[in-house]
């Protein structure tokens, strides 16, 4: 088994709501990662660290980092965010997606304060929805 027959497109919430998500390009296929929303502001999901712990998934471990905040030392790792494209890999969307668990609907939209000019990527939902073809668009 290959790492793209082992990995999911996407992983789906187990609960409807509305959630932070990353969407990108692995070795040249679609995925999209959907992080835990909140029950607190503590273990509020950031973008940076979904974004992060994706590439962890894919054994992506080395990667050129940004500051998380203009000016911010860049000495300081956790103050550190992963730029958008790397060798084996490109952040091609950012923003919060609403799913329904139970009709299998999703709606994505908007953007991350974490990569602000990186908004939510209408065409790859289209092609991760291709790939996970019991889910579907949710019609606005």
């Amino acid at each position: 088994m290959n790492l793209k027959q082992s990995i999911q497109t996407a992983n789906w919430p187990t609960e409807s709501g509305v959630y932070k998500c990353v969407q990108l390009e692995i070795d040249c296929n679609p995925y999209l990662r959907i992080g835990d929303e909140p029950k607190t502001e503590e273990t509020r999901s950031f973008h940076k660290l979904i974004f992060k712990y994706a590439l962890e998934e894919f054994d992506i471990r080395e990667y050129e980092t940004l500051p998380t905040f203009p000016g911010a030392s860049s000495h300081l790792r956790p103050l550190q965010k992963p730029k958008p494209e790397g060798e084996r890999y490109k952040l091609v969307g950012t923003g919060r997606i609403e799913v329904d668990v139970n009709k299998k609907l999703v709606l994505g939209y908007g953007s991350s304060q974490s990569y602000p000019d990186i908004l939510f990527n209408q065409s790859h939902l289209d092609e991760v929805l291709e790939l996970e073809q019991e889910w579907k668009r949710a019609a606005l």
